[in-house]
């Protein structure tokens, strides 16, 4: 099973979160995420202290969780079976 390699930060200019492919180069410094916008590609400048990875699982809405996102649950037990099956997904 190949699991998605996704991440997610906060643009410097706008402090929108966006998600894509994290790059960084190290000659300049810059820590960056590349996606792409209605077709485009699109390189944006992220503040490194918000880099965050998909840990590879859902919420019930289907909405991707990184890791630092909080979780409510009512049932923790039901969240570590589900998070340590295949579902990925988390009630």
């Amino acid at each position: 099973m190949k699991r998605e390699i996704l991440f997610r930060g906060k643009r410097k200019f706008d402090e929108k979160w966006i998600e894509g492919y994290y790059v960084h180069f190290e000659r300049m410094k810059n820590h960056c995420i590349y996606y792409t916008y209605k077709g485009n590609p699109l390189v944006d400048d992220i503040d490194p202290e918000t880099i965050c990875q998909y840990i590879g699982l859902t919420d019930k809405n289907g909405k991707k969780i990184f890791e630092g996102d909080i979780v409510k649950s009512i049932n923790c037990a039901r969240i570590q079976s589900k998070a340590s099956s295949r579902n990925r997904t988390y009630q």
